[in-house]
């Protein structure tokens, strides 16, 4: 794209931007409450007027639920004002400690501790009133949500009209009309002022350009990529397919959410928007899922025509419940009593359930459930057929509720398990994507923090774990609330899991915990990321042996703050584990003693680098290269292609020979004795001559050959030839071929190598006979 166009769509987007925000700014807000004070008896005289209110009246459902949640409300500011009180106490208590440490000013310290006393004195009651109160609503919340739980229970189950008495054709007629003027009011048209309009069309046409770009990007991204995977084609193509109107219908909810007032979300048009924008938003999921775009395969594998099949059931699902939306909507502007509706919602539910058996059917034709077992789409059938006809029978006997029930948990399980199972292949996508060599992100994140291939990635395994736990924790906890009765039981159960609970006495929160495990993986790959950079691209004046310990050094340094600062997140108490951390010392100093040794020895090899991975050393009976210095032992790989560990603190307490410890030099000692009587001046110039053609011998001085007369043998001249090369782990090849070439000039020269002789002296004389 040109440099231009694109400054030009910048600079346009800038000045929209501009325009937008002063509109906005211009724009009435809506007024929020700004006493914030928390008011203990204007919030006892409210509980009670609940209280009294719900004894002398016929309970309803909606009124148990509607006073549940204004007690919800009243509690969570008392929760507020007893943790303020408690810290206003807490700071007095402080402050009187330091007046009473002062003695320079008797009279006004008295007065300032006065002062404070008040203070505290008027905090303390503050305090206890607002604990009493928050007994109080806790048991009455306790007590109502017992009977709102009954309550559901039994609306659910309790008989209506059934559908022959109430079917009448006539209210086909009501339908069509309308009240025009209650259309009008309820739909929130009147509610557009020309400024509100302007921003909220500016700020439309701002996010569409900003969508535009982005799909753009990602076009030209996907272009570029010869080798993505199937998955991320998918998911980029249908964004690019829906980012567009998905971004308008989205910025249009969130003006209309922010600039209007709290009442205006139940206006026509605002929920006609939402429900637009949700219907798009399931249909570009279903599309991703089932049916992508262009001539890719469905991300689940499934069969092309049973994903297609789906697809377009699923849509038509979500297009009928759509519809009954906006339809309910439009009908309550009408002249129909609850009984007309009533005939509404039975024709709605009937085709609903119809559309949902229709959805559910194609599951018992997967290829998985008929290869498995060939009654299991029997089995599958006949429970779809079951539920139709008892949500049908339900419905049009009377059980309106019970009808309906059925047919949304049906739906909302469907969909929560749709969504947790695209989060969890997401997840298990993104965590192959960075992880297998066969993908070139994964090759280069890998490279980014040092993991070699064919590696476990144990932080990336870790998050995994994590993303799915949080993803079924959720799904179950929602899939539970979908058909139970109990009144906001999603609400209890993910407060428990948020604040904790308790078992045999133990504080256990899961959510700090995963939390407290998430933290703990990033702050290990930073660990890992800064050991890698200090390992391969800083320089320092000691070598790349230097960086190799420092890096992992930081490494293990890091290891240990990710680990105190996840702890300190999962709130366990230091102070107790530094008690049992003295208790077991004792254990640890002896138990431990070989480990922390070896431990320590590790840290002194990486600092004081005795050895370096590729010496070749020698630790009593063991000679071989250095492999890998670990922080507890290293590995040595002996000449016969044996791995031998060895304890750290044995490389740091024993002798040790390390051949390559400042150079790589090696000397040669080839020893042959020649016979008396030969010429030995001949034998020292051949012995040169031998090193001196050799190109693995160092020529120059000081390292040149030499030959050495060492003595007088019994049958021989011995001399040595003394060669330095330049690498150590040559030297048994080298003095290989300084044999075979000494015996070769040898023998070109007429020189003999001498052997060990013996000579036998036999006195004359008899010898002894047999018959001696």
């Amino acid at each position: 794209m040109d440099v231009s166009i694109m400054l030009k769509r910048f600079f346009i987007l800038v000045l929209m931007v501009l325009v937008a925000t002063v509109a906005y700014a211009e724009a009435p807000l809506p007024i929020a409450n700004s006493n914030a004070q928390f008011d203990v008896t204007a919030a006892n005289n409210e509980l009670d007027k609940v209280s009294i209110k719900l004894s002398t009246q016929d309970l309803r459902l909606n009124d148990m639920l509607a006073a549940i949640e204004s007690l919800e409300l009243l509690k969570s500011k008392a929760d507020n004002c007893v943790t303020d009180a408690k810290a206003q106490v807490k700071n007095i208590n402080e402050l009187l400690g330091e007046t009473k440490a002062i003695d320079d000013k008797p009279n006004d310290n008295n007065a300032d501790q006065q002062f404070l006393n008040d203070k505290k004195n008027t905090f303390s009651k503050k305090l206890s009133d607002c604990q009493l109160f928050v007994y109080r609503v806790n048991e009455a919340l306790t007590a109502y949500k017992k009977v709102a739980t009954n309550m559901s229970a039994t609306k659910i189950v309790r008989q209506s009209a059934p559908v022959w008495e109430i079917f009448d054709l006539s209210v086909l007629n009501k339908f069509i009309e309308f009240d025009r003027d209650k259309l009008y009011k309820q739909s929130g048209i009147a509610q557009f002022t020309p400024g509100k309009s302007i921003v909220i069309i500016l700020f439309i046409i701002l996010a569409t350009l900003i969508a535009n770009i982005i799909r753009n990007i990602l076009t030209h991204w996907l272009a570029k990529q010869k080798h993505a995977s199937m998955p991320v084609c998918a998911m980029i193509t249908t964004m690019t397919r829906f980012i567009i109107p998905l971004t308008a219908l989205a910025a249009f909810c969130l003006c209309l959410a922010t600039m209007m007032n709290g009442e205006y979300l139940e206006t026509i048009v605002y929920n006609t928007v939402f429900a637009g924008f949700a219907f798009l938003l399931i249909f570009s999921f279903s599309k991703f899922v089932f049916s992508p775009p262009g001539e890719l395969d469905n991300i689940i594998g499934l069969p092309k025509p049973i994903s297609q099949s789906l697809h377009h059931r699923l849509i038509t699902l979500a297009s009928w419940i759509t519809l009954g939306y906006l339809t309910m909507l439009y009908m309550n502007t009408t002249a129909l009593t609850d009984q007309e509706i009533e005939l509404f919602k039975i024709a709605f539910v009937t085709v609903l359930s119809l559309l949902l058996v229709a959805f559910l059917w194609v599951f018992s034709r997967l290829p998985a459930l008929c290869k498995s077992n060939h009654s299991r789409p029997f089995y599958i059938k006949s429970i779809l057929i079951f539920l139709l006809l008892a949500t049908l029978t339900a419905e049009w006997v009377g059980f309106h509720r019970l009808a309906i029930f059925i047919v949304t948990g049906l739906s909302l399980s469907i969909l929560l398990l749709g969504i947790a199972y695209v989060l969890c292949y997401l997840v298990e996508i993104t965590y192959t994507l960075l992880t297998n060599e066969r993908y070139t992100s994964a090759s280069k994140f890998r490279r980014f923090f040092g993991i070699r291939p064919h590696r476990v990635f144990p932080e990336m395994v870790l998050l995994k774990f994590s993303g799915y736990i949080s993803v079924i924790t959720v799904s179950f906890i929602y899939f539970i609330s979908i058909w139970s009765t109990h009144v906001n039981l999603h609400e209890s159960l993910l407060e428990a899991l948020i604040d904790g609970f308790k078992i045999y006495g133990l504080n256990v929160n899961p959510v700090r915990a995963l939390f407290a495990l998430v933290i703990f993986s990033l702050l290990l790959l930073l660990g890992r990321f800064i050991s890698t950079i200090i390992s391969t691209h800083y320089h320092g004046s000691k070598g790349k042996d230097t960086q190799v310990a420092i890096a992992s050094i930081s490494f293990y340094i890091s290891f240990t703050i990710a680990l105190l600062i996840s702890l300190l997140i999962t709130g366990i108490n230091f102070t107790g584990l530094a008690i049992i951390a003295g208790a077991l010392s004792v254990g640890a100093g002896l138990g431990l003693q070989d480990i922390v040794n070896n431990f320590v020895s590790g840290l002194v090899l990486l600092l004081e680098k005795p050895i370096k991975p590729g010496d070749r050393i020698i630790i009593g009976e063991t000679e071989g290269f250095v492999k890998k210095i670990r922080i507890r032992s290293t590995q040595i790989c002996t000449l016969s292609r044996e791995d031998v560990i060895v304890p750290n603190a044995d490389l740091v307490s024993n002798q040790v020979t390390n051949y390559m410890f400042r150079d790589e030099y090696w000397r040669v000692i080839c020893p042959v004795g020649i016979a008396y009587g030969s010429n030995v001046d001949l034998a020292r110039d051949c012995l040169l001559q031998v090193a001196n053609e050799n190109p693995d011998v160092l020529k120059e001085p000081p390292n040149e050959p030499a030959v050495l007369f060492r003595e007088f043998g019994d049958s021989s001249l011995n001399f040595e030839l003394w060669c330095i090369i330049n690498n150590v782990n040559d030297k048994f090849k080298v003095q290989s071929e300084l044999n075979f070439a000494i015996n070769k000039i040898f023998k070109d020269h007429d020189i003999t190598i001498a052997f060990p002789q013996r000579d036998i002296h036999i006195k004359s004389g008899d010898l002894p006979s047999n018959d001696d």
